[in-house]
């Protein structure tokens, strides 16, 4: 082994090494390297590292582990310490899974990288996509789970290609374009998708050139989007359910036992009775009746 610094690394391939001086000088490192017994060295590690285990094994959290970073997609862009989700199992992810299809969450996920994994609604900080969104056909779907499972204030960090860019049908998995758009139905027409209590608001919006540098949008490759989810306030609400053809899902009142059984209050009206004048005609009298 022959240990270079990083600036004389020219240097040496270019004088020393496949030189005889370099091969007198790995014959004396290799006859050293035999004169040392290290097996003893190595014995005393592995029983030190055997002993760690068995100690440190006793006080391991084995309950599932509860991701709070999502990368979707992840393909070759692997993250340490965040839960890498992918479709193709040949992109060997933490976890082969289609968020673009209904889920039912808790989801209970087993994991050979990671374990046992629990994803639950509302605990995930953020969420990463990086030209994930042009390949998905039910992008609904996607970003109705997307929503589920991040907390309020969690943000969802997105790139994509820009739809006037050569790049953006280049590939022949891609389904779809995107512009400055795209996102109207993910943060202002919200119930237009079904959400309800919660959507999406725009924190940042920037165009990106072929080198993923920010660039005005004539020369746009790529769009870099970040989506927050944000409570609906109760003006947004009433908008939601008048807008939604089913009240905004709103069951009828007349379907909830606990109303549909209380008695309704009897109405008071007006009985007319009939009684003789002095003139002997009869004449209306109205009075308040319980009846």
């Amino acid at each position: 082994m022959f240990w270079v610094r990083p600036e004389g690394v020219r240097d040496f391939f270019a004088s020393r090494f496949d030189s005889a001086p370099f091969f007198a000088e790995a014959r004396h490192k290799l006859d050293n390297f035999r004169a040392q017994d290290v097996c003893g060295q190595y014995a005393d590690a592995l029983a030190f590292a055997v002993g760690y285990q068995q100690v440190y094994s006793r006080e391991i959290d084995r309950a599932p582990w509860r991701p709070t970073h999502l990368n979707f997609g992840s393909g070759k862009d692997y993250k340490p310490r965040w839960l890498n989700i992918d479709i193709l199992e040949k992109a060997e992810p933490d976890v082969v899974l289609d968020l673009a299809r209904p889920h039912s969450f808790p989801l209970c996920i087993g994991s050979e990288m990671a374990g046992p994994i629990e994803l639950h609604p509302g605990t995930v900080r953020v969420i990463y996509a990086n030209n994930v969104l042009e390949h998905v056909p039910d992008l609904v779907q996607l970003m109705t789970n997307c929503l589920t499972l991040l907390a309020p204030g969690g943000e969802m960090l997105i790139e994509v290609p820009y739809e006037r860019a050569p790049s953006a049908w280049q590939d022949p998995t891609h389904v779809r374009a995107m512009n400055e758009n795209s996102w109207i139905y993910y943060a202002d027409w919200f119930w237009y998708l079904g959400w309800f209590e919660w959507r999406f608001q725009v924190g940042q919006f920037v165009y990106l050139d072929a080198k993923l540098k920010e660039c005005p949008k004539e020369s746009a490759c790529f769009m870099r989007v970040v989506l927050t989810k944000l409570a609906t306030t109760l003006a947004e609400k009433m908008t939601a359910r008048t807008m939604q053809a089913n009240f905004g899902g709103v069951p009828d009142d007349l379907e909830h036992r606990a109303i549909r059984d209380i008695p309704l209050p009897r109405p008071r009206i007006h009985l007319p009775s009939v009684a003789l004048s002095r003139t002997g005609e009869s004449e209306a009298v109205f009075e308040e009746s319980g009846a």
